[in-house]
């Protein structure tokens, strides 16, 4: 397992924000074509339709754009009812510091709000991320992480601490050590 992957299962960090911050991709939204040039102004839209046994249905319509060093995306799903939620986000890659920054705010059907915002650095020997989630009661729960990676002997250092909206934490260390393969 690679430290991406590791990475990525351990604390939740996208394979795209990795690996911009590793700088094997241009940017974090991974728009880099073949050729290494960034996708920006790309836009994909869906639409799908699910229909249950019921013949109740609900529709998400989602636009995704890439722009010079991340995205900005919306998707909304109504119901049968009519009744629709949505939500944005934006993601950026600051190349000059090395920080991912994603954005997201969600409105649901009865007009409650909610955002998350999220940060991940580059280090020297591996990332820092922080997010903070702000529910539809106003309260927020922060997670901060750190990992790092000593090639030397292949281990993985992993280190989160959750605090809830009353102030009370939990932590969380991590280590694992991939051995190569003996040839």
């Amino acid at each position: 397992m690679t430290l991406f992957n590791t990475s990525r299962l351990l604390l939740g960090v996208s394979t795209a924000a990795l690996l911009s911050i590793a700088g094997l991709v241009n940017d974090a939204s991974g728009t880099a074509n073949a050729a290494g040039r960034p996708r920006a102004g790309r836009t994909v839209h869906n639409t799908v339709t699910r229909t249950g046994p019921e013949g109740r249905s609900a529709t998400r319509d989602s636009t995704r754009t890439a722009t010079d060093h991340g995205f900005q995306s919306s998707t909304s799903v109504t119901g049968s009812g009519g009744k629709t939620a949505t939500r944005t986000q934006t993601g950026n890659y600051d190349p000059a510091t090395k920080t991912w920054t994603r954005d997201a705010n969600s409105v649901g059907p009865n007009g409650k709000t909610a955002a998350t915002e999220a940060v991940v650095q580059k280090t020297d020997n591996g990332y820092t991320r922080d997010v903070t989630r702000t529910g539809p009661n106003g309260k927020s729960v922060t997670t901060q992480g750190s990992a790092s990676y000593d090639a030397s002997t292949g281990t993985l250092t992993q280190e989160r601490t959750k605090t809830g909206p009353n102030g009370n934490s939990s932590s969380v260390s991590r280590e694992v050590t991939v051995t190569p393969p003996q040839k």
